[in-house]
């Protein structure tokens, strides 16, 4: 049997979604081996699964590649045997040798974050949650409303900061995944100055049900407003739950969103020394699922050296999963440990 068949079965086993949405899944996102992988038991059989495809992923300026790993499962009979957490040590073994940076996913649930915890994953992902009732007035003013096409939400997501990029094809993807069993609209707008801002939302037929805005990504606040109200006159009085990449700084808004594996330090080592060229700082790194990532890793001089270990003094000796999230967190903490930091997003993944 092959891995795509494997792979279904399992995903059939594990997870609730409809026939439809099935059907479009693995004709349209699912259906190449090479991102497939599968565990099994003792007795050969496939017992657990995943897919890991692969993303762009920008930091200090750079691209990377990296990799959004989704749909986690294994077989009843078979959980709590371990057999997740062997396969997914594979994978991350097998994205380093492929090249990749990072890999990025969403746990399904909340009590799932410990586990990739324990994997090296860091919770880093967060977003702005904005809740609006329906008696909310949002000001359209002068603003027009453009084609929501790939080359719009590239250039505002190009401009979101660090984290995961999409490509057309990956836009694509979520746009039709959106309207599968719900209602949807995708959304942008420009402002008479050039400000712009996109946004997809989906919703029930239900009347008086809220419409979800799974993201929005706007040049500032009177193009997301706008762009809101052009929504609100498609959608009627229904109140929004809106995402928003996390800028706020407000606990009350900011909601865990998903967790990064740093596979290889040494690629986002390097990129920080070349952009921070005066910068000097030493780092000793523990992985204990890639341990060929162990080791002090010493920027200086627009460089980034590895050595299996040191004499020297240490200004920073953590597990892999700390140093994500002291790079990846805001620039306050940033501030503590004398390193750049920022909040990396990732926005519209099929989670």
């Amino acid at each position: 049997m092959n891995k795509v068949k494997q792979f279904h079965e399992i995903f059939e086993s594990s997870f609730n979604d409809s026939e439809e949405w099935r059907r479009w899944f693995f004709a349209q996102v699912a259906d190449e081996p090479d991102d497939i992988f599968v565990g099994y038991d003792g007795g050969g059989r496939a017992v657990t699964a995943l897919l890991m495809q692969e993303y762009d992923f920008v930091y200090q300026g750079e691209t990377f590649p990296g990799a959004y790993i989704s749909c986690v499962g294994t077989r009843p009979e078979a959980r709590m045997k371990g057999a997740s957490t062997h396969l997914l040590a594979e994978t991350l073994a097998a994205a380093r040798e492929r090249g990749l940076a990072v890999c990025s996913l969403i746990p399904a649930q909340r009590h799932l974050y410990p586990f990739y915890d324990r994997l090296g994953f860091a919770g880093v992902y967060y977003i702005d949650e904005e809740r609006y009732t329906s008696p909310h007035v949002f000001h359209i003013g002068d603003a027009q409303e453009i084609t929501p096409d790939y080359e719009v939400f590239s250039d505002l997501e190009s401009r979101s900061g660090w984290g995961v990029r999409h490509s057309r094809t990956q836009f694509a993807d979520i746009v039709v995944e959106a309207g599968i069993g719900s209602g949807s609209k995708t959304v942008a707008v420009e402002l008479p100055d050039g400000a712009k801002a996109i946004l997809l939302a989906v919703y029930s037929d239900k009347q008086d049900a809220a419409v979800e805005v799974k993201w929005l990504l706007a040049d500032n606040d009177a193009a997301a407003d706008a762009a809101l109200g052009i929504l609100r006159q498609k959608v009627g009085e229904r109140g929004l739950t809106v995402w928003r990449p996390a800028i706020s700084g407000l606990r009350a808004r900011m909601r865990a969103h998903g967790m990064i594996r740093i596979v290889d330090p040494m690629a986002l080592l390097q990129a920080m020394a070349e952009k921070f060229p005066s910068m000097v700082y030493r780092i000793r790194i523990r992985d204990e699922q890639l341990p060929e990532n162990t080791g002090v890793y010493t920027i200086s001089g627009g460089q980034c050296t590895y050595a299996a270990e040191t004499h020297e003094k240490l200004d920073l000796d953590v597990p892999v999963e700390v140093l994500a999230e002291i790079l990846f967190s805001d620039q306050t903490m940033g501030g503590v440990f004398g390193l750049p930091t920022a909040r990396p997003s990732m926005a519209l993944m099929l989670d």
